[in-house]
């Protein structure tokens, strides 16, 4: 027999006002973007190692 889910809870008072003051904090912090490896290198090193390995 499964277990029952039990409710999500509810904030109210002072911890949804922390909560909500923790959100709207993180929602300003900017993230800034990782750079990503060229595609075309990745791509020559995949046709690369898939030749090498039918050897």
């Amino acid at each position: 027999m499964a277990t029952p889910i039990t409710p999500t809870p509810v904030l109210k008072g002072k911890e949804a006002a922390n909560f909500l003051r923790m959100l709207l904090e993180d929602q300003v912090v900017k993230i800034r973007l990782k750079k990503l490896p060229k595609f075309e290198k990745v791509r020559k090193q995949i046709r690369e190692d898939a030749i090498k390995n039918e050897k």
